[in-house]
């Protein structure tokens, strides 16, 4: 790319169809490539080498196609190829393509495909659906919350960092994004084109993988940017790249001297302005009708444009195209303005009309060709014009005059294009007959045979430049002047013929236009490299541009009215900013208070759980290594009865296998037979079916090729008709005019007769009325006409419609028939062997059942062990639960027992504390008096006295009980259990409150997060906010002042 020369030809020998898929491999240094129908064949290139390392034809049924073809991303062996009814993975071996994939997915339409990871694949349908291809398997079921698809035809699978994009047929990319690391996706978002009919038919990725540009069907490039897109939004529209392109082929080209800009006319009813120095489209403007020619004023400021009813001269102004006169020139398809721009010459059949450009006169009406008029070329003197036609005559005018100066006719030939050198006085012509002819005056005085059809040739101004554009898309550099030999040399650059060429007045650009709808500009210089300035120096071209008093007094009064609202604006941000300022830090300070309040709760929570936490772990770990003790003699007693029994019932299953062997063996052999059978029959009805497909094909073939012969001279018969009304319509108002004249002078003569001659006068009057009412007539039979021809357009665009209606439902139909028959023969294959199948399996059921029932005792008796098993953990679980209960009832006495020895402890030091304080005042009695009374009311109040004297009455009764207990043992141990019932049921009682309490507390502390969490999301959107108008602000300040 960065030489733009060619580094390599690939040829395959014996080979002569065209190619319809080609791709490189990720390490650049292979190349695939595939052929199309009836072949279907792989090609695999080491292209460096220029060497072929593999081909191989497929063999694919009559419906499938390819569509697509990639290469593994790591391995370049490892191929994978999609299309309608194929889906195959192959590896390349030596001298050929090995299939990889053992399992058939076949029967849906495969429009695209990509590669996921080493082994999976996704795929993309013409009806819209996904399907995922891993480990031989079809999955549908790997996008979360999928819609229904839009039954669209997938055209486009691109990959990209977290997931992939696809492209459709009604305009809309479609992104999907992984969730997580799992082989799951969602659909994120929709991006739409503006015309949602025409599809897509390429993506492409930045190295960055942040902005997709996307081409269309009509020739428009699209893009946006995957970092700036907001993911919220369901469906956003997606912007033009650069600029709108045509749409179709391109049918007018000129250029000016004063300015940089270049007019274009196609066959999407466009007008478009180029800037060729800034690689702009500075004006588009669209029409109801279609533009035929265009030419663009030497200055700049005026464009002609031939439509199907009149020429039209428009004025270019600064945002559209404003119409200033009206020439009544029909279906102009030539226009030319002179050099000095006073002049302009417009083709309309055979004949030439040159009009003044200031005056809007016509200066004169050039007859002499028999056909039409295919080229026009103006001399550097504007008082000679050039023109060729079809009928090969090349006539040289007198503008002036309107007389013919010379002339050269050779009806062998019909010209397409002419170039005049001013200095050598002679004409280069280009036609039909691959000649390129020298005419001085009225004789040939070369001729240059030329490889292929040159439609286009052109001279520069300087006469040092020869340029000529040929019917295959390439533009040839001629050496000039000639000498001798024609020496030239050539550049593709169109993929179809060139339609016009034109070259910039300074001697620098060259421009092309085609019909596959693209403008080319290239720069002009010789082999030293120098350009213009060699011949010319530097030139420097206008900025000025045409506008009305009006529009200029708008525009003042909307940028005065724009400035006083700015300011205005910036007034009302700046006083709104500061409001929030101050709100935005009275919420920032209540929300940092809260939060470190509760930080410094939740972290003195913290510390006390992690130190229960670690007493529960140590208490843990104590009561596990006991209770593994214990079961780990119980379950070897187990296991060593357990393998016991096992090694039985392996003997059993031992001797059960060796039956079933021999069964399956006898089943192997007849399922090979039947499968003999099997393809022996699909082989005779795949070749009675090719047999008739290739018959309605060939049927099919043949109606098709009618139908266009049929379209081809219906096109031809309307334009001979259109031509044919047009220069009888002009022949017929030059007649009319002449009559007219003729008629006006006899009246004159007659009118000192007047007594003699009224009859006479009468009779021409009548004569003029019948005239005009014949012109009457003739003009509503042409509007007649012209409806008729519409009418027909319409008729064939809607046979055409009804053909392809018609043959996609019969291929529908055909496919439906086939594969009901295949399925019907399948089922009764399946049928007839299942059959057998159920009669076999019935015999060996019998002797199996007995066995069964048989096995089935022998469960019931282990089943009855097993609930013996169960019991006995059941006893051992209850035991231990009761060992825990007991422990937790001791720990909770412990840590009361502590807590009350903290509270004696606290109690008896206050009272030293006192008693200290107490020892001073010893030798005053009333104040040791008053002091012992305090002390006394605070320590020993007669609640604390009651309380003593019960406790003491509680003590004494337990003494007694003792006693009694000591004597009586039953009654002893009755009254421990039921202590210890009532002991449990209290405990389990508290457990239950507590548990309550906690979950009460935690639901609190989640609905204070979330209320927190809210308020968090609040102030960052507010913030977010904030930001956005301090950037608009910013960008207002940064504006120039016209927007201001």
């Amino acid at each position: 790319m960065a030489t733009m020369r060619k580094r390599r030809v690939l040829t395959v020998p014996d080979f002569s169809k065209a190619f319809t898929n080609i791709v490189f491999s990720h390490d650049n240094k292979c190349l695939l490539a595939s052929s199309g129908e009836p072949d279907w064949s792989l090609f695999y290139w080491s292209w460096e080498k220029g060497k072929l390392l593999g081909q191989q034809k497929l063999s694919m049924p009559a419906s499938a196609t390819i569509e697509h073809i990639s290469f593994h991303p790591q391995d370049t062996t490892h191929i994978c190829v999609t299309g309608n009814c194929m889906f195959k993975m192959f590896r390349h071996t030596e001298g050929g393509f090995k299939s990889t994939n053992l399992h058939k997915f076949d029967t849906k339409c495969y429009t695209s495909h990509m590669w996921v990871s080493n082994e999976t694949v996704l795929l993309g349908t013409r009806d819209g659906r996904f399907y995922l291809s891993e480990g031989g398997e079809l999955r549908e079921d790997f996008i979360v919350n999928h819609e229904k698809p839009d039954e669209f035809p997938l055209t486009i699978l691109q990959p990209f960092e977290n997931g992939f994009m696809t492209g459709n047929t009604n305009g809309c990319i479609s992104i999907y994004e992984r969730v997580e690391d799992k082989m799951v996706y969602r659909k994120a978002r929709d991006v739409m084109t503006n015309d949602q009919q025409i599809g897509i038919n390429s993506v492409a990725l930045s190295p960055g993988h942040d902005i997709i540009s996307v081409s269309l069907e009509n020739n428009q490039l699209f893009g946006f940017s995957l970092v700036n897109t907001e993911i919220s939004k369901d469906q956003s529209s997606m912007p033009l790249f650069s600029y709108p392109f045509h749409q179709g082929s391109i049918v007018g080209l000129d250029t000016c001297i004063k300015k940089p800009l270049l007019v274009t006319c196609g066959a999407d009813q466009s007008v478009r302005l180029w800037n060729y120095e800034e690689n702009t489209c500075d004006l588009v403007k669209y029409f109801n009708e279609d533009i035929y020619s265009v030419a663009l004023h030497p200055s700049g400021f005026y464009v002609l444009l031939g439509f199907s009813d009149k020429l039209k001269m428009m004025s270019i102004m600064s945002d559209e195209l404003r119409v200033m006169k009206e020439f009544p020139v029909r279906a102009c398809k030539e226009v030319r303005f002179c050099s000095g721009g006073q002049y302009f010459a417009a083709a309309n059949g055979n004949t030439i009309h040159v009009y003044s450009t200031w005056t809007y006169e016509n200066v004169n009406i050039l007859k002499g060709h028999i056909g039409k008029v295919k080229a026009l070329c103006w001399c550097m003197n504007d008082q000679v014009l050039i023109s060729g036609g079809q009928d090969g005559a090349v006539y040289e005018w007198n503008v002036v005059s309107g007389k013919r100066q010379n002339e050269n006719v050779l009806k062998s030939c019909s010209y397409y294009s002419l170039a005049r050198d001013s200095n050598l006085n002679c004409t280069y012509a280009v036609g039909s007959d691959c000649v390129m002819r020298v005419i001085e005056g009225t004789q040939i005085v070369k001729e240059y045979e030329m490889a292929g059809i040159v439609t286009q040739l052109v001279l520069s101004d300087l006469g040092n430049v020869m340029v000529g554009g040929t019917s295959e898309g390439s533009i040839r550099m001629y050496k000039y002047p000639m000498e001798g030999k024609m020496e030239y040399q050539e550049h593709f650059v169109h993929s179809s013929g060139i339609n016009k060429i034109r070259i910039s007045f300074d001697n620098e650009y060259l421009f092309t236009v085609s019909e596959d709808g693209t403008l080319y500009v290239c720069k002009l210089s010789d082999r030293e490299g120098r350009g213009k300035k060699k011949y010319l120096g530097e030139m420097i071209h206008s900025s000025q541009i045409l506008i009305t008093r009006g529009d200029i007094e708008e525009k003042s009064g909307m940028i005065n009215d724009l400035k006083n609202r700015v300011e205005e604006l910036k007034m009302e941000n700046e006083y709104q900013m500061r409001l929030k300022e101050l709100t935005f830090k009275e919420k920032m300070r209540d929300t940092t208070e809260k939060y470190q309040r509760e930080i410094d709760a939740l972290q003195l929570n913290l510390n006390v759980l992690k130190t229960e936490k670690e007493q529960k772990e140590i208490n843990h770990r104590e009561r596990i290594v006991e209770i593994e003790e214990r079961f780990s003699n119980e379950l070897k007693q187990i296991e060593t009865q357990n393998n016991e029994k096992l090694l039985v019932e392996y003997e059993k299953y031992a001797r059960l296998e060796e039956r079933m062997n021999e069964s399956q063996n006898t089943l192997e052999n007849e399922i090979r037979r039947i499968n003999v059978e099997k393809q022996e029959e699909i082989k005779e009805i795949s070749e009675t079916f090719s047999q008739r497909i290739q018959k309605k094909d060939n049927e099919i073939e043949q109606l098709h090729e009618e139908m266009k012969k049929q379209i081809k001279e219906f096109e031809i018969v309307i334009k001979e008709t259109e031509e044919d009304a047009d220069t009888e319509i002009v022949n017929m108002q030059l007649n009319f005019e002449n009559r007219i004249k003729e008629q006006e002078q006899v009246v004159m003569k007659i009118k000192g007769e007047n007594s003699l001659l009224k009859k006479k006068h009468n009779g021409l009057l009548k004569e003029i009325s019948d005239n005009k009412s014949e012109m009457m007539k003739m003009n509503e039979n042409e509007k007649r006409l012209h409806g008729v021809i519409k009418q027909l357009e319409k008729d064939i665009q809607n046979i055409k419609k009804e053909l392809k209606e018609r043959d996609d439902s019969i291929v529908d139909k055909e496919k439906r028939i086939y594969d009901l028959k295949r399925k019907n023969q399948e089922l009764e294959k399946f049928k007839f062997v299942l059959d057998n199948k159920i009669l076999e399996m019935k015999k060996q059921i019998e002797p199996r059942e007995q066995g069964i029932i048989q096995l089935g005792k022998q469960i019931s008796e282990m089943d009855n062990e097993i609930q013996i098993y169960y019991s006995e953990n059941s006893a051992i679980e209850r035991e231990l639960n009761d060992l825990k209960n007991k422990i937790k009832t001791n720990e909770k006495e412990l840590k009361t027992v502590k807590l009350e020895k903290k509270q004696f402890k606290i109690f008896s030091q206050r009272l030293t504390n006192s008693l200290h304080y107490i020892v001073n005042s010893f030798h005053d009695p009333k104040e040791l008096k008053r002091e012992i009374v305090s002390l006394y009311q605070k320590y020993c109040k007669e609640k604390d006295q009651e309380e003593i004297i019960k406790e003491s009455r509680e003590s004494r009764e337990y003494v007694k009980d003792d006693s009694n207990a000591r004597d009586s043992p039953t009654s002893s141990t009755s009254n421990a259990t039921e202590e210890l019932n009532r002991q449990r049921i209290h405990m389990e009682k508290t457990i239950r409150d507590l548990r309550k309490r906690i979950e009460n507390s935690d639901q609190e502390k989640r609905l204070s997060n979330i209320k927190l969490m809210m308020e968090n999301s609040l102030l960052l959107k507010e913030l977010s906010l904030m930001r956005r108008e301090k950037s608009k602000r910013k960008l207002t300040e940064k504006l120039p002042p016209i927007i201001q």
